[in-house]
């Protein structure tokens, strides 16, 4: 899996803003995933077959980008997740 949201400048931006210290300790991150994609009652994708996906949904394809970008941007490991 690629993990492109890595390298948009924001992200890099706000990684060296983290690891200098300029925004203090990190204690939780809160975020929203916008997108357009399927948005249309014609939209359609094997990710919303849960024979195909699994059960994880939106957490296996949405929250793995926004795992890894919590993990790239902090360095620290996630210990809770909250959803709902």
């Amino acid at each position: 899996m690629t993990f492109n949201y890595r390298y948009n400048p924001l992200v890099q931006q706000a990684r060296v803003m983290i690891k200098n210290g300029e925004l203090g300790e990190i204690t939780l991150i809160h975020g929203h995933y916008l997108q357009e994609w399927l948005m249309y009652d014609t939209d359609f994708s094997w990710r919303l077959e849960p024979q195909q996906s699994g059960r994880a949904a939106t957490i296996g394809d949405a929250g793995s980008h926004w795992f890894d970008l919590a993990k790239h941007l902090t360095g620290l490991r996630i210990e809770r997740v909250l959803t709902d």
